[in-house]
């Protein structure tokens, strides 16, 4: 059964803490879920897709990154964002990005996911450094599911959309 939905409120004011500039710019702020605790309401929400980082290890040629200066989510933010969404009853959590892999804390973010005890844990990778032995632990232990991107059933064709040696 479907639940109510209630009107919606206002999220916070964006601030050089809520997006993934390095600048502090206010241009594509992080929405922030709404804390139950400040707002309590039932929420329509099941999944959340957290962008944990604006770069990528590829230059694909369909994509707007590209090998580019990577920006990432500051981990305080993402451990916030998480615990209000596990708060407000998401159950499914998919870290996105760029390419989540690259973010240096990574595997720490989905340790703590993890241990959030949310039902699903999924991440968008192109796989590169899925060979990363703690990666591979974490998705092992923290109930990850891995969407891999695949282009063509041959290196030349993978080769040409995501470049070579991809």
């Amino acid at each position: 059964p479907s639940r109510p939905r209630r009107s919606p409120r206002s999220a916070p004011s964006p601030s050089p803490d809520n997006n993934l500039h390095r600048d502090g710019a206010a241009c594509s702020p992080v929405p922030l879920l709404l804390n139950s605790s400040r707002y309590p309401m039932e929420t329509p929400y099941s999944r959340v897709k957290l962008a944990v980082s604006e770069g990528c290890n590829l230059n694909c040629a369909h994509c707007y990154l590209g090998r580019q200066d990577p920006r990432f989510i500051d981990i305080g933010l993402a451990t916030r964002i998480l615990d209000e969404a596990r708060d407000i009853g998401v159950s499914t959590m998919d870290f996105t990005g760029g390419e989540p892999l690259i973010h240096p804390s990574f595997e720490d973010i989905v340790k703590y996911a993890g241990n959030k005890e949310f039902d699903q844990l999924n991440v968008s990778t192109n796989a590169i450094r899925l060979s990363v032995a703690s990666i591979l632990n974490a998705v092992e232990q923290n109930r990850v599911h891995c969407n891999i991107s695949l282009d063509g059933t041959t290196e030349k064709t993978t080769d040409s959309v995501r470049g070579p040696g991809s």
